[in-house]
């Protein structure tokens, strides 16, 4: 299953972290690179549909990310580990 990324936007409050970014990802490994503040975790949670985009649009396998219901759907079919995260142990 593929991920579109067409010119996407994403950011916290004023601040803009990624601004027009454009890519495909393709089956397989791929990792992301970068220092502290570049972006990463923002894309990921973008990615996971943890965050919606402010422009642009992401697509995973056919489905368009624009509504909830998609994010849903999307939800469904990936998996995604934070490197920290809570849960209730009980």
């Amino acid at each position: 299953m593929s991920v579109v990324i067409d010119g996407l936007a994403q950011g916290y409050g004023l601040s803009t972290i990624i601004d027009g970014l454009s890519a495909t990802l393709n089956p397989g490994i791929t990792a992301l690179l970068g220092p502290n503040g570049a972006g990463k975790t923002t894309l990921l949670r973008t990615l996971a549909t943890i965050m919606p985009p402010r422009n642009g649009s992401v697509r995973v396998g056919d489905v368009v990310v624009d509504r909830e219901r998609q994010a849903r759907a999307v939800r469904e079919r990936i998996g995604y580990l934070p490197q920290d995260f809570g849960f209730d142990p009980t």
